[in-house]
């Protein structure tokens, strides 16, 4: 009898670390928001069947930060990526994800959101990546892309967001170019 609590005793602690090994798992190190393995997780447990509310992804993209990288070092790099990623996460609820997909781009996955609520997000959005980027010694853009819909696959809304976000990154060079070229 001894022996059969001492295994499940074990069994019970061996199952903790492995749920805390997963959760882990699914982390970025280095800014705390989800990571591309937990984004995967999230696509293949949220499919049409899971997605009976109204579901927004959000994709945002660090402009130029290869640049700042480069010429001011990874430790300069890491600090705004960490910014970045606070001040997604003061932008949703405690039911959404904040996701680092890797290098410099971040994803932001929402569940049972109204359609009216596309406006806040955006408002949002602009003044918490606003705010994040005051007080840094150089300037630093973002851009982003949403979409939204019913019963989508998750991974059809991610698509759509980074197609959204791509054209607008290419809009705004477009238009900084000119911008240079009249002056």
């Amino acid at each position: 009898m001894k022996t059969t609590k001492n295994w499940e005793s074990i069994a019970k602690s061996y199952a903790k670390k492995n749920r805390a090994l997963s959760r882990q798992l699914k982390r970025d190190p280095l800014t705390g928001v989800g990571n591309r393995q937990l984004l995967n997780y999230l696509m293949e447990r949220r499919g049409p069947k899971h997605l009976k509310t109204c579901a927004l992804v959000a994709v945002v993209d660090l402009d130029n930060f290869k640049t700042i990288n480069d010429s001011l070092g990874h430790a300069e790099g890491d600090r705004l990526l960490k910014k970045a990623a606070r001040a997604l996460k003061r932008c949703c609820r405690s039911i959404d994800q904040v996701i680092r997909q890797g290098g410099d781009e971040f994803a932001i996955v929402m569940r049972k959101i109204h359609p009216e609520d596309l406006a806040l997000l955006k408002a949002q959005l602009k003044e918490r990546l606003r705010e994040a980027s005051e007080g840094l010694p150089y300037g630093v853009g973002f851009s982003y892309g949403i979409a939204q819909g019913l019963g989508n696959e998750l991974s059809n809304l991610m698509d759509a967001a980074d197609k959204a976000m791509y054209r607008k990154k290419k809009l705004s060079k477009s238009y900084r170019s000119q911008m240079v070229v009249a002056a």
